[in-house]
């Protein structure tokens, strides 16, 4: 059970991860992955994106962002907390439960903010925009965060 609790909780980080890159059109290391103007500019470059476009699609990634990064450190505190648990503790079960049920609200909380910016994203670009939009956030799936790894593709 614990090693599937782990699994899950480790999945549902990865996939948020891969989100935040994904839907807020982010790009390279962790550091630039929270910088809207880079973001942006990544956008504007990929999808051709004229300049009320790159405006709405900035106002967006700064308005989730915030939450988007908070979850993400609120998480990896759980993480941390969990590794400095006591697993001959008579309640360790229970503390286990509580740290999954706050990562999996946070995970929601990220994902759903996620799930309206990628939403939001989608009514400012044209037909032909909101196509590559979406192959992109196929390529980026595939590969993960958006970068490419071993060969191929």
């Amino acid at each position: 059970m614990m090693k599937t609790l782990l699994a899950t909780v480790g999945g549902i980080t990865l996939l948020a991860g891969a989100a935040v890159s994904t839907y807020a059109v982010a790009g390279g290391g962790h550091n630039r992955m929270f910088n809207p103007d880079r973001m942006v500019e990544k956008a504007a470059r990929h999808l051709d994106l004229d300049d009320a476009q790159q405006a709405e699609v900035k106002t967006i990634v700064e308005r989730a962002m915030p939450i988007v990064k908070a979850a993400r450190e609120d998480m990896k505190m759980g993480r941390d907390k969990l590794v400095e648990l006591d697993p001959t503790a008579a309640d360790y079960d229970a503390q286990v439960e509580a740290l999954a049920d706050t990562a999996a609200e946070h995970a929601r909380a990220m994902v759903t903010q996620l799930g309206t910016a990628r939403q939001e994203i989608n009514s400012v670009l044209n037909d032909d925009q909101r196509a590559e939009f979406n192959e992109w956030l196929s390529k980026s799936k595939r590969w993960g965060r958006g970068h490419k790894r071993g060969h191929g593709s």
